[in-house]
C-alpha cells in the first residue's frame, strides 16, 4: 500500500520537473527533534519514524539529538512569557512618550 505522502511527493516531484522542463533533483528536509537512538529504538518497537532512503528518494532526516521534550516545552513558555513581558514594557514605553509629547506641545494643560 503506498501512503499519502508518498504520493504527495510524488505527484510535487513530476509537477516541477514537468514546469522547468528537465528533471531536477529536489530535496526535502525532514527535521526530527529526538535523537536518532530513540528513534531507532521507536522504529524496531513498530512506532517511530520510517526510513527516507528505503521509503522517499528525495529526503533526507536529521535528528535534533534533543533529548527531553518537557525541558523545550518548558523554555518555550519561558520565551513566550518574556515576549509577552517585552510587548508591555514597550506599550507602556509608547504611551508614556505620547503622554510626554503631548505634555511638551501644551495639549493637556
Amino acid at each position: 500500500m503506498i501512503s499519502m505522502s508518498k504520493v504527495n511527493f510524488s505527484v510535487l516531484h513530476s509537477f516541477l520537473s514537468n514546469s522547468i522542463g528537465s528533471v531536477f533533483e529536489i530535496n526535502l528536509h525532514i527535521y526530527n527533534a529526538r535523537s536518532y537512538l530513540n528513534s531507532v529504538a521507536n522504529m524496531l518497537k513498530g512506532k517511530g519514524f520510517e526510513d527516507t532512503k528505503s521509503y522517499y528518494k528525495h529526503c533526507e532526516m536529521f535528528f535534533m539529538e534533543i533529548e527531553s521534550r518537557q525541558k523545550v516545552r518548558e523554555s518555550q513558555k519561558k520565551l513566550i512569557a518574556l515576549c509577552s513581558r517585552f510587548a508591555e514594557i514597550c506599550v507602556l514605553f509608547l504611551i508614556f512618550t505620547a503622554l510626554e509629547a503631548l505634555i511638551i506641545n501644551g495639549y493637556l494643560s
